[in-house]
Formats: C-alpha cells, sequence, structure tokens
C-alpha cells in the first residue's frame, strides 16, 4: 500500500467516525403535548411560487387539521399552475382564501413580500408561515398552540421531518 492510500484510507476513516459521531449528539426535540379541548384561531400563510406539484397536498393537510385555520395562499406570480388550482379548491372552502402578493416593492424579496401582504388584516392571535413543499400532521397546529400556551410562549418554530434518499443525504440534512 503506497502513503497516499494510506493516507486516503485514514482520511476516509476519520471523517466516517466524525459523521457517525455528529449524527449520533443530534437531540430530538421534546415531543409536543396533547392538543388542549379549546385552542385559539390560527391563520395560515403560504405563499406560493410555481408549486403546482406541492400546492394540493399541502393545502389537504393544512385542511385537515383538528383546529380548523383560516389558509391563506399568496400567490408571488406563478407562471404555472398552482394559482388555478388554489382557486379551485378555495371555490369550495370557506377556510381557503388565494390572494396575489401583488407588484413587488423597491428592496424586496419574493416570499417575503408574499408574507407581508399575507398577514395584512389577519385578526387571529396566531399565525403560522410555511412551504407548500411541506405536509402536516392533522394535530399538529393544535398541539403546537398548546406547547405555546402552556410555556407562555410569544413564538413557537417546529423543524419538520425531512424524508431523505440514502445515508449521504442523512449526514447532510439537519
Amino acid at each position: 500500500m503506497t502513503l497516499s492510500a494510506a493516507a486516503s484510507l485514514l482520511l476516509g476513516a476519520g471523517l466516517l467516525g466524525l459523521a457517525l459521531r455528529i449524527r449520533g449528539q443530534r437531540r430530538r426535540a421534546p415531543a409536543l403535548p396533547p392538543p388542549s379541548a379549546s385552542p385559539p384561531e390560527v391563520t395560515v400563510l403560504l405563499p406560493v411560487r410555481d408549486e403546482e406539484r406541492n400546492v394540493t397536498a399541502c393545502l389537504e393537510s393544512l385542511l385537515a387539521q383538528t383546529v380548523m385555520p383560516l389558509v391563506r395562499v399568496i400567490d408571488d406570480g406563478s407562471t404555472d399552475a398552482t394559482a388555478a388550482l388554489v382557486a379551485e379548491k378555495a371555490a369550495g372552502e370557506p377556510r381557503l382564501e388565494l390572494l396575489p402578493a401583488g407588484p413587488l416593492p423597491p428592496g424586496w424579496r419574493g416570499k417575503v413580500h408574499a408574507l407581508e401582504a399575507g398577514s395584512r388584516g389577519v385578526a387571529t392571535p396566531w399565525i403560522l408561515t410555511t412551504d407548500a413543499d411541506t405536509r402536516h400532521a392533522p394535530d399538529l397546529l393544535a398541539r403546537s398552540l398548546e406547547a405555546a400556551a402552556r410555556g407562555e410562549l410569544d413564538a413557537v418554530s417546529l423543524a419538520g421531518f425531512q424524508e431523505v434518499r440514502g445515508p449521504g443525504e442523512e449526514l447532510l440534512v439537519p
């Protein structure tokens, strides 16, 4: 075995050991508490742009919540069928609104502008911001709101489970 081959093996073993150590030290968040019998109202802000592949499944998971949120989808100039899919779903669902983000002011970025546009006039005490490529367990909002109430919190940030394909992604995805 050459010196460079031995060094490569040693470096590879060290990197693998480091990756396994990092993976083993990941902390798991505590489980969310069970939902209360009367959770507060919540508005969901869902900024979208060219999300026709994701928006329907995301909306179905949001509208299946046990809390019954108002869902505002803010379209940030989609060029695909995103807005049409949301409009079709909103036609039969009073809890779902489709709003245009409107023209982008100078110095603003699309997603931030869409969230600001969607937040105008919100009357609920809680707001959830989420993305179209997410799916939500039916009791996620109710349990999150209960966690906030128990901890007397003003904000709650959740990191969901990310589906990974293989050990390489597993090491890279937090």
